[in-house]
């Protein structure tokens, strides 16, 4: 294909053509080899970003069928990939709520070209988060010297400051949905244990992805903490998080209490601002 299309792009110098090629940045084939079997062949490059609002709203008026809030919903996730929000809107169609199967197809076959450290690697970084942190990262997977390097070039995240970031919030979303539940589990224990004594909420979180037990308890800790630091109102959603789970009659007691000392104390910082 490549040899074809090198060959038409040489032919294409004596006539009135054009031709327009695209290609992943990531894996750009046209390299010198190629540059010279097209005989030198005039190149012009031009970088696509992502579409703009305008943009991303014309092309989802071609889905008549979808509600505007819905296609609303779509552009926003999509963040300005074509190809995403094409098959979000196609999904949306189809009354499907869900990862369109498409692009969890597209994010998949994208993993298997890594090794499986990069590809246990990605899938503990999904386990944290949109953005994660490197050390956490290692912490995961048990290799304090893994370096991000090969997501990088795939164009799966990207760095932000210390951490990293997904290149895109549907990424992020299908490897974390590709992960079985007893591995997500695992990880989100892992999560929990790196997270003790630095972050209670985030610790809290991960015990509650987990489905451990001690959940409860930790949201519970995580609200004292937040209040010792004059954050009622966040506080209170930690615990009222809390009081969703199942828990012992104790714990039920003790969240309840919890609850009701951070709703008045929310109550009484509201209405000193207030006056």
């Amino acid at each position: 294909m490549l040899d074809c299309l090198a060959q038409l792009a040489a032919a294409a110098r004596s006539h009135a053509l054009i031709l327009v090629l695209t290609v992943r940045a990531e894996h750009d084939p046209l390299d010198a080899a190629w540059r010279a079997t097209s005989q030198g062949a005039s190149l012009t490059t031009i970088d696509l970003g992502p579409l703009d609002d305008a943009d991303a709203h014309e092309l989802a008026a071609c889905h008549r069928q979808v509600d505007p809030a819905v296609a609303a919903t779509c552009i926003r996730r999509a963040e300005g990939n074509p190809l995403f929000l094409d098959q979000l809107l196609r999904g949306a169609e189809a009354g499907a709520d869900e990862l369109p199967g498409t692009l969890q197809s597209i994010v998949l076959a994208r993993m298997d070209r890594f090794c499986t450290a990069d590809r246990q690697a990605l899938q503990a970084a999904a386990v944290l988060g949109q953005r994660f942190g490197p050390a956490a990262q290692r912490h995961l997977i048990e290799d304090p010297a893994y370096a991000c390097e090969r997501l990088v070039q795939e164009a799966m995240a990207r760095p932000e400051g210390e951490d990293y970031l997904f290149m895109h919030a549907l990424i992020h979303e299908a490897v974390y949905a590709s992960l079985l539940k007893s591995r997500r589990q695992n990880l989100h224990r892992r999560a929990a244990a790196w997270y003790e004594g630095r972050d209670p909420a985030l610790m809290a979180e991960h015990l509650d992805a987990a489905g451990d037990p001690g959940a409860p308890e930790a949201y519970a800790a995580a609200a004292r903490h937040e209040a010792a630091h004059f954050r009622g109102e966040r506080a209170l959603r930690l615990v009222e998080r809390a009081q969703r789970l199942d828990s012992g009659d104790a714990c039920r007691h003790t969240l309840a209490c919890l609850h009701g000392e951070l709703a008045l104390g929310v109550c009484r910082a509201l209405q000193s601002s207030a006056r």
